[in-house]
């Protein structure tokens, strides 16, 4: 009778280690899963604020090099719309260039 305890005792601790393991590593694909859908969103938009920008460009386009900069950056006028910012309504002047990341 003892016996069977033990056994039994035995079979379900090693059913339970099976499943808690399953779970952390579930837990852990979930996490990484929701960091990779965070930054996707965060490229999402980054490419629909430039598209955005992109096609409001209203014939205002050049290249030009800042005193400080080694690289020229792309500059271009477009038309922002409605902003909650006055200052950013309307029709703004943006700049594209790559930073030293």
């Amino acid at each position: 009778m003892l016996i069977e305890v033990l056994i039994a005792l035995t079979l379900m601790s090693v059913l339970l280690a099976l499943l808690f393991s399953v779970i952390t590593s579930q837990l852990k694909i979930h996490v990484l899963m929701s960091r990779a859908k965070a930054k996707a969103i965060e490229w999402q938009q980054v490419q629909l604020r430039i598209q955005d920008a992109i096609l409001g460009i209203d014939g205002f386009l050049y290249t030009a090099r800042l005193s400080d900069e080694k690289q020229p950056s792309l500059i271009f006028r477009f038309d922002n719309g409605i902003d909650p910012d006055p200052a950013f309504s309307g029709v703004v002047q943006g700049r594209l260039y790559v930073d030293a990341a």
